[in-house]
């Protein structure tokens, strides 16, 4: 019995193998054909109700099978080499388009562009980094590097040297999904991040438990004593946003506001957010 389930076990594994290395390859392709596409989210001021930022979404368009959201694809690429070069597409794509818009005479906004641990293990990275910049010619400041809690758990010494380095080129900072589960303000105390992003299962559960109210309370606390931007993410109904206003949160994201645009999109929605606000 005991052969018989090592086998079944060395079974499976040599089949999710196989199904890696089929998707590696499909990855690796969608690059070379240049099947990959970045939506952009805009987050909103909700004070001044004009756009602060937008987030770069990457999404795999398929010739078959349509748009792919990220979760299909991402964890593939970050076990293989593919996620340095599906990230630098992603980084010197989302610093183009910024500067397009800048050159079409929308307001400067920050982009921000998810990170994976796959780079911050590069040490390359922050060279690749100002490479782009200089190349697309996007101010340093327009650009925010955004990581989860995850990431700077599974190896805090390294993750600290490389974003102190990052943040030697004017780059941003941003934490991502704090509030998730791992939260230590000991990160805030010693990284140098510029935007806290609550997690979206805190904003999601807002309205049924009243614990998660005084937890969005205390990290937007949290954020004015350390002079850290907030802004929470994952917003959807007129509730959540009332609560949040009610807690003072100044910016915000989500499908309330906007789901996840088109370079054009976001052109348009800039200039309806403009002349709402006249």
């Amino acid at each position: 019995m005991i052969v018989m389930q090592t086998n079944v076990r060395n079974n499976s594994n040599m089949t999710t193998d196989s199904n890696v290395l089929k998707m590696k390859t499909a990855l690796e392709q969608a690059l070379d054909n240049e099947e990959f596409v970045l939506y952009y989210q805009p987050q909103i001021n909700v004070e001044t109700a004009k756009v602060s930022g937008v987030e770069a979404l990457v999404r795999w368009n398929h010739p078959k099978l349509g748009l792919i959201s990220p979760d299909k694809f991402i964890a593939v690429a970050e076990k293989t080499d593919l996620m340095g070069r599906l990230g630098q597409w992603i980084l010197k794509r989302a610093c183009r388009q910024n500067q397009v818009w800048k050159n079409q005479g929308l307001p400067p906004l920050i982009i921000s562009v998810n990170l994976s641990l796959f780079q911050l293990q590069d040490p390359n990275f922050r060279d690749m980094v100002k490479e782009v910049l200089e190349e697309t010619k996007l101010p340093a400041t327009s650009l925010e590097l955004e990581i989860t809690e995850a990431i700077i758990l599974a190896n805090p010494e390294m993750v600290h040297q490389t974003l102190l380095n990052l943040t030697q080129l004017g780059v941003y900072l941003s934490l991502d999904d704090f509030g998730s589960g791992y939260s230590c303000l000991n990160y805030l105390s010693k990284l140098p991040f510029g935007t806290l992003k609550i997690a979206q299962s805190c904003i999601k559960n807002l309205t049924k438990d009243y614990q998660n109210i005084s937890l969005v309370s205390v990290i937007l606390a949290v954020g004015k004593t350390l002079d850290i931007r907030v802004v929470a993410e994952g917003v959807e109904t007129q509730q959540q946003l009332d609560i949040l206003k009610n807690l003072h949160c100044p910016e915000m994201q989500g499908y309330f506001f906007s789901q996840p645009l088109t370079p054009d999109e976001v052109t348009q929605f800039f200039a309806l957010s403009q002349s709402s606000t006249r």
